[in-house]
């Protein structure tokens, strides 16, 4: 066993490879040290899987089953017959997702990490031990949590099965911290033991320290007895003035003696406790100096404070998602590592009807689903509170399938569904407002719809009576007005393609057109001058519908679909508008084929999930044109015809038709290393 030795405060290294650190002992009145973690794993809930290999440690109860956190100390080598001053948990917070609260139980069921799984979890003690509340300024910081009890307890010969940390009952709350087996950022849970130590002799007294601060003046001491009164003495003469004597008792007026001589100064006598502050009196003398007190108990160590701007070394590991603009602006690089992935279900209680063919939106706090199944209802999701609250369906367009819907930073605008009408929908006010219909393109179903920042463009489809059109109209949300869009050198009339939003120009591919001839053929709209140029078909991926389509900032990416054919597929590429040229994406690793599916994109990958009625998906890294396979386990049941969003950290799922229409879905998570630069 390998021994470590630090204070608690000003630690300079930790021993990561040794299970334990043996206690300090020294001449101090308290010693302390740190025991390192020896067994630790999270369980999810009702799952076969074992974790207790891998690099991160999970506390989720934000719905679905619960992923709860053990470990467990090794204390053998806690000297026996010294009483545990203190005995606190010290964990590092890798990310807070979802901010909320932690306990901490005593386990009593025997487990070992290897072999430890959510459907036969250890039994623990109900009664929390400690709590606290997680926050996203945890990040990347240490956290105490007192445990002291237990731990007197196990040192005293009760049984040590370790501890369990889990989401309190009620609180959604998401929490991702490093397990001993993280060989990237090494911050695996300690235990810190402060123990009341035998004394040793007192060494020799050292150099005095710089005088402290001056102290609060005491109160004034009682006045002491007035002497007996002397004879009085014939007048001298008058002498000069002397420093006034404090006031005594009232006595006969005699004649004034003569000035004795000053007693010799009495012994101080002892002080008494302090009391409340008086106004500043007169500095009196310096007194003698007193004897040196005896050096008191070292503090526990409190956590590391924040890094400084511009102060995090370089080498430095933390997690984020795929491609965080935060810390890449901050001067990290994304190293591609997956740090933690995990689902979460989202929750059925308060969701809307079950429903496909439906639209989903990001505010930037919540989801909002509208429509599909011929509803006009809708539900706003907070994937924080893992809770649903209704739309209101007041002033709500009709009841409609196979719409649009954009975000415009402050409003949903859906639109069109066999029907050329439409609303704007306010979150903040629960209200609607109907879309003009005067300029509006005719009725139609499976177009497109993106939002420019000022403006949402409406383009192709197919009108009730079927005909693929290749019309389409700018709507100003300001002014509530339309505007037409010309079709002279515009893509050929179709529905079921894609479309999308470059900053400066829409992006519209592939698609089926009249007589079920599908498409392999876009265009570039410019909305500044309304003109069309078209996509280059050079490399272009094979004609299709029922693929999806995302931006990246520089490209857009389309991947999978159908043809009915050759059947479902698994190609794809990505487009560069400024070179009109076609790279295709990597068939190696690359999901199952699919059509009516999902995409969205990260900020760094994109990432497919289900259609074709699968339950799978992959993350696609554009820039190495690599595909890596997304977790199962907790996984959403399988379905096409669903919605998915990008909602800052997390991938949102829900709805669509699997064996019928479903009224649930998933939250997917995942983290990458970065490292400072």
């Amino acid at each position: 066993m390998r021994m470590s030795r630090r204070p608690l405060r000003g630690r300079c290294a930790r021993a990561l490879a040794a299970p334990v650190a043996a206690i300090l002992l020294s001449a101090s009145p308290a010693v302390a040290d740190t025991v390192h973690v020896a067994d630790d794993a999270h369980i999810v809930a009702g799952t076969p899987q074992n974790f207790g290999t891998v690099g991160v440690l999970l506390i989720d109860n934000g719905g679905g089953p619960a992923t709860r956190t053990l470990v467990r100390f090794n204390l053998a080598a806690i000297p026996a017959g010294l009483p545990i001053r203190a005995a606190r948990l010290r964990l590092f917070v890798s990310k807070v997702i979802d901010p909320g609260d932690i306990e901490v139980f005593k386990v009593t069921g025997n487990w070992r990490e290897r072999t430890v799984r959510g459907d036969s979890p250890p039994a623990f003690d109900s009664t929390p031990l400690a709590t606290r509340s997680m926050t996203t300024a945890d990040d990347g910081t240490y956290v105490l949590l007192n445990v002291t009890n237990v731990v007197k307890e196990w040192v005293d010969g009760g049984t040590n099965n370790g501890l369990m940390l889990a989401g309190a009952s009620g609180a959604p709350v998401t929490a991702v911290l490093d397990s001993k087996e993280n060989t990237e950022t090494s911050h695996p849970m300690e235990l810190e033991i402060i123990l009341d130590g035998g004394g040793g002799a007192t060494g020799p007294q050292g150099p005095a320290g710089p005088p402290g601060a001056d102290g609060a003046r005491g109160p004034t001491g009682p006045a002491g007895a007035s002497g007996a009164r002397g004879a009085s003495g014939p007048a001298g003469p008058a002498g000069s003035s002397g420093p006034q004597g404090p006031t005594g008792a009232a006595g006969p007026a005699g004649p004034s003696g003569a000035r004795g001589a000053s007693g010799p100064q009495g012994a101080t006598g002892l002080q008494g406790p302090a009391g409340v502050q008086g106004p500043s009196g007169p500095q009196g003398p310096a007194g003698a100096s007193g004897a040196a007190g005896a050096r008191g108990a070292t503090g526990p160590q409190g956590p590391p404070g924040g890094g400084g701007g511009g102060g995090v070394p370089s080498g430095t590991v933390v997690q984020g998602a795929p491609g965080d603009s935060g810390l890449v602006a901050a001067g990290f690089s994304d190293t591609g590592t997956v740090a933690a992935e995990l689902w979460r279900s989202t929750s059925v209680a308060g969701a809307p009807a079950a429903r496909n063919e439906h639209t989903a939106v990001w505010t930037g706090s919540r989801m909002i689903v509208w429509g599909g199944l011929n509803s006009n209802t809708g539900g706003l999701y907070d994937p924080g509170a893992n809770s649903w609250t209704p739309t209101s369906t007041v002033g709500a367009p009709s009841p409609r399938s196979l719409h649009t819907a954009v975000w415009t930073g402050t409003q949903m605008i859906v639109w069109g569904g066999d029907t050329n009408t439409g609303g704007r929908y306010n979150p903040a006010t629960d209200t609607w407002t109907p879309t003009s219909t005067a300029g509006a393109p005719s009725a139609r179903h499976y177009h497109t719809a993106v939002w420019t920042g000022t403006h949402m463009i409406i383009w192709g489809g197919e009108e009730p009576g079927g005909a693929h059109v290749n019309t389409g109209a700018r709507y100003n949300p300001a002014n509530d007005t339309w505007a037409p869009m010309t079709t002279l050198d515009a893509p050929s009339g179709r529905q079921l393609h894609t479309a999308v939003w470059t900053g400066t120009h829409m992006i519209v591919w592939g698609g089926q057109q009249t007589g079920l001839v599908l498409a392999n053929t876009g265009g570039l709209y410019h909305p500044d001058t309304d003109s069309w140029a078209p996509t280059s078909t050079v490399g272009a991926p094979s004609p299709r519908r029922r693929h999806t389509a995302v931006w990246t900032g520089s490209r857009m990416i389309v991947w999978g679909g159908i043809d009915p054919s050759a059947g479902v597929m698994n190609t794809g590429a990505q487009y560069n508008p400024t070179l009109d040229s076609w790279t295709p994406t990597s068939l190696q690793d690359a999901p199952d084929a699919r059509a009516a599916h999902t995409a969205v994109w990260t900020g760094g990958q994109m990432i497919i999930w289900g259609g074709s009625f699968l339950d799978t998906g992959a993350r696609y890294e554009a820039a190495s044109d690599t595909w890596a396979p997304l977790t199962r386990t907790n996984v959403p049941s399988t379905r096409s015809f669903h919605t998915a969003v990008w909602a800052d950290k997390r991938m949102i799922v829900w709805g669509g038709l699997g064996s019928t229409s479903v009224d649930t879905g998933g939250q997917y998570f995942v983290l990458n290393y970065f490292m400072k630069n």
